[in-house]
């Protein structure tokens, strides 16, 4: 008898696992997004866009980390399909980088609110696009 409910036990375990249903992939949100990570992150926000560019950026202790989306330009100096650019980064109206990445970070920011702008330069230093502007709160 023992047997017999030990065999049937299996025999449902590998039928119920068996299915063609495929469950989905969940997503998380941003709110989500930053209930998981440290405790040191203040935000994720992705709000400043432009019809041609987006701007993600993270708060985490005095360091800002920037990822920006550009699907029209490179980064790239061999890459001949797309305009060559780089990013210029203000905080408080002061130049304090050249990025030469879409993903960068910014470091040791003082306490307090710190306006970030970000202005696309190509070749001669010609402005490509509007410049994206936003704010952070360094605690």
């Amino acid at each position: 008898m023992k047997h017999i409910l030990q065999m049937t036990g299996a025999g449902l375990l590998l039928l119920t696992g068996c299915t063609d249903e495929i469950p989905e992939p969940e997503s998380v949100t941003a709110k989500e997004y930053a209930s998981f990570a440290s405790t040191n992150v203040q935000g994720v926000l992705a709000t400043e866009a432009s019809n041609e560019w987006q701007v993600s950026h993270i708060v985490q202790g005095k360091e800002v980390w920037i990822d920006c989306q550009l699907p029209q330009y490179t980064f790239v100096e061999n890459d001949t399909e797309k305009p060559l650019i780089t990013l210029l980064v203000y905080v408080d109206g002061k130049l304090v980088k050249r990025a030469f990445a879409p993903a960068f970070q910014l470091e040791n920011l003082g306490k307090g609110s710190h306006s970030i702008q970000l202005v696309v330069i190509g070749e001669g230093e010609k402005r490509l696009e509007p410049s994206q502007q936003f704010w952070v709160n360094i605690p």
